[in-house]
């Protein structure tokens, strides 16, 4: 028994011991990895919830400073993992200039998200998901917060959740028995999850844009594209969201 659960120990050791060369993490180091990434992510928004709570802050103050906050968080657990690691960050994170047909792709993601969501509006009318954000944005628009929320929406949240789902999370996750199949669908799930919703309807597409991101950071090799078409996504859904609103992700 002594002897079987050394034996456990010292396996668990090695997959969670920091790598020896420059070489990724593993999979249950970039699970433990993600994880903190994500609940820093996710504490911010808690924390700065419970400490403007008392202050009655304008609407759409708490959410905007909440995922900078978390956002910053987010991307200082990645780049501390990525340190141990001994790899350039850029090549860890595949921030990569994209390629000409690459760019050309996600072009063409971008006109078909914007493309699913005009036609979602058309037949599902006052039952389409992309409505039921926009009386938010009505709000922030008159509170004065449309802006400062756009910014943290557009930029912020994109890079930062790209870079640990897309980025450090399909590295550790993709070479391992996931496999990149696996990764897509599983980075996606969480990913999803993260933006959860009160309905299907509305989460549903929120899983899709998720697998197109991580289709495309398969097919490129690129991080930078993945977050470029991410925060044409969310620039779009802001643009639009005086008249057809689609969910912010």
């Amino acid at each position: 028994m002594s002897e079987m659960t050394n034996t456990l120990g010292a396996t668990l050791a090695a997959r969670l011991a920091w790598p020896a060369g420059p070489r990724p993490w593993g999979f249950w180091a970039t699970s433990a990895w993600g994880a903190a990434a994500i609940g820093v992510y996710l504490g911010a928004a808690i924390l700065t919830s419970l400490v403007m709570m008392d202050w009655r802050p304008v609407i759409g103050l708490e959410p905007t400073a909440g995922t900078i906050l978390g956002g910053a968080l987010a991307i200082a657990v990645v780049l501390v993992a990525i340190r141990y690691t001994g790899l350039p960050w850029r090549d860890h994170l595949a921030l990569r200039r994209p390629e000409r047909i690459d760019f050309q792709f996600g072009l063409v993601c971008i006109l078909f998200l914007v493309g699913a969501y005009a036609v979602m509006d058309h037949f599902l009318g006052d039952r389409s998901p992309m409505r039921a954000s926009s009386e938010l944005f009505r709000s922030l628009q008159v509170h004065g917060m449309l802006v400062p929320f756009a910014l943290a929406g557009v930029v912020v949240a994109p890079v930062a959740e790209e870079l640990v789902f897309r980025g450090f999370l399909y590295r550790g996750w993709s070479p391992g028995l996931l496999g990149v199949a696996g990764t897509i669908l599983l980075t996606s799930l969480l990913w999803s999850v993260l933006h959860m919703k009160p309905t299907p309807g509305e989460s549903l597409p929120i899983l899709c844009v998720g697998l197109l991101l991580g289709t495309v950071r398969w097919l490129s090799g690129s991080t930078s594209l993945t977050i470029g078409i991410h925060m044409a996504h969310n620039a779009v859904v802001v643009a639009w969201a005086s008249t057809i609103a689609a969910p912010l992700v």
